[in-house]
């Protein structure tokens, strides 16, 4: 059996999946199987991946039901000690699963993910990724780490997390790309029991890590500190959709309510002002505020400006309201 089973979903991408398996092919390591999982492609997909030779890759077609269920497809069909996934228009760098693999055994870690670079245009060049600055990297998650973590061990470019410092550090900024995580398979089927909910088209890979980092048979996350992935963020299908904002509701709903157990280890005024930060996501539906100010009231009621904003709140919906209900009574006066 092949110690790295890689998980390939994808759904007419063939202009970029060519370029994704042969990074796969690149790699340093090659103790590894490609499952790819077609969710029912009509453009030239299968006829780039049949032209690929090489016994590693398996190719499975599935009419189209949308990414989480081809996730999971992939997921039923993985013989490897350890689970990695690779969008289908995204790029794995060459020392990935060598460095991976190596940090898992010898740190015995279960849940492991990098630095990537990010992409946001089409003619960008990423061939000489150097040109490119790495995404944790830019943003500050390194500076992160070190401020909002309680304890870590750190070897060289390798940090080793405690659950909680991770906790501490994931309500600012959870950091876990797609491309990046490396899962044991035992962890995920076994103990974390765990898989990417087909109800959202959407976030189901932040849910998926949601399920993952929470689950108590984690004890430690690791992080490496350099970019082993390109991703391909204006080519994201989750940033196009009409829905988005109902999928991160759901998907932070489910994140704040696993992270309550957790409050008084994370802190429950440095939790209420995370889940403060969060509410700016929700504009199309502002009643969806409700459910987290009541967590935030429960964790931290002290803060003036929780107030404030929950009072502008009401008060801007029951102005909604009115303005509703007044134009109904005008047109039925008509």
């Amino acid at each position: 059996m092949p110690k790295v089973s890689i998980i390939i979903p994808t759904f007419n991408d063939g202009k970029y999946i060519g370029e994704a398996i042969k990074s796969i092919l690149s790699q340093t390591y090659k103790d590894y199987e490609i499952i790819i999982i077609d969710d029912g492609s009509t453009d030239d997909t299968r006829e780039i991946v049949e032209v690929i030779k090489d016994r590693r890759i398996r190719y499975y077609y599935f009419p189209h039901r949308g990414r989480p269920y081809a996730r999971n497809e992939g997921l039923k069909r993985v013989t490897g000690k350890y689970i990695c996934f690779l969008d289908s228009d995204d790029i794995m760098l060459p020392q990935n699963l060598e460095l991976k693999v190596n940090y898992a055994e010898t740190e015995r870690l279960k849940l492991i993910f990098s630095d990537y670079f990010r992409v946001s245009s089409d003619d960008m060049d990423f061939t000489d990724v150097t040109k490119i600055k790495p995404f944790l990297k830019n943003i500050g998650y390194t500076e992160l780490i070190e401020k909002a973590a309680i304890s870590f061990v750190k070897k060289g470019n390798f940090y080793i997390l405690p659950k909680i410092s991770f906790l501490k550090v994931a309500i600012k900024n959870i950091g876990i790309n797609t491309n990046t995580v490396f899962i044991d398979s035992n962890f995920i089927f076994n103990e974390a029991k765990a898989h990417f909910d087909e109800e959202l088209q959407f976030a189901q890979d932040m849910d998926m890590w949601r399920q993952l980092v929470l689950s108590s048979y984690l004890a430690e996350i690791g992080y490496i500190d350099m970019p082993l992935a390109i991703y391909r963020f204006y080519n994201a299908e989750w940033d196009k959709s009409p829905r988005k904002e109902y999928y991160i509701y759901v998907w932070n709903r489910r994140l704040v309510d696993g992270l309550m157990k957790y409050a008084n280890s994370i802190g429950r005024k440095e939790l209420a002002e995370s889940i403060y930060e969060m509410l700016w996501w929700f504009f199309e539906d502002r009643r969806r505020r409700f459910y987290f100010f009541k967590k935030i009231f429960y964790l931290y009621p002290w803060k003036l400006k929780y107030w404030k904003s929950f009072i502008a709140l009401l008060i801007k919906i029951l102005i909604r309201n009115y303005n509703h209900v007044k134009s109904k009574c005008s047109n039925s006066n008509l």
